[in-house]
């Protein structure tokens, strides 16, 4: 039997084709991941030649207050049951965007400034510790975050996330430039 179509693979097949190593025959592969988000999970890495800035999450802010970096009292579980454990870092500005784990699975983001952290996150608000971010954050501003795989997934299909298509590079240059470089790197 003569078949049109042989597909071998998905995004992790793609370190094959780059060192020429697919197996003769294959002239389909099915890559998700590498084409919506640039990256590789299976290997860990971002593929070079593909942009990683393709999906872009942005939380508004609301509430910024300076806080202690570990809670007063006995710490209980949290509504998903985990026990969290707190590092003392002394007082710190922490802000609270409207996002939670009803949109999407926190530890499925990063911060687009590496100087922000996920502290923790409730159904649906999410704290992070801001104390020494490069933008002023304040009620009202947005925090910005690249999803994972996984992050991503869950953004989509949440009903609770409004998504806007922005597409083309001069959206992209206009967005670095309001970022105050945050995006330098994009």
């Amino acid at each position: 039997m003569k078949l049109d179509i042989i597909s071998g693979g998905g995004t992790s097949t793609l370190r094959l084709i780059d060192n020429d190593t697919i197996p003769a025959g294959i002239n389909q592969v099915r890559v998700g991941e590498a084409i919506l988000l640039g990256t590789d999970t299976t290997h860990g890495q971002a593929i070079p030649y593909l942009s990683q800035d393709a999906f872009i999450l942005k939380a508004e802010v609301i509430e910024v207050k300076s806080k202690p970096s570990v809670p007063i009292g006995k710490v209980g579980r949290n509504a998903f049951g985990d026990k969290p454990a707190f590092q003392d870092r002394g007082i710190r500005k922490r802000a609270i965007v409207a996002l939670g784990r009803q949109d999407v699975a926190t530890d499925g983001l990063s911060p687009l400034d590496d100087r922000t952290f996920i502290l923790g996150a409730s159904s649906d608000h999410m704290i992070l510790d801001v104390e020494e971010s490069v933008s002023e954050i304040k009620v009202g501003s947005h925090i910005a975050f690249r999803p994972n795989y996984h992050g991503m997934l869950n953004l989509c299909n949440s009903k609770y996330v409004n998504k806007a298509y922005k597409g083309g590079k001069a959206w992209l240059n206009s967005y670095k430039e309001s970022n105050q470089g945050l995006l330098s790197n994009l």
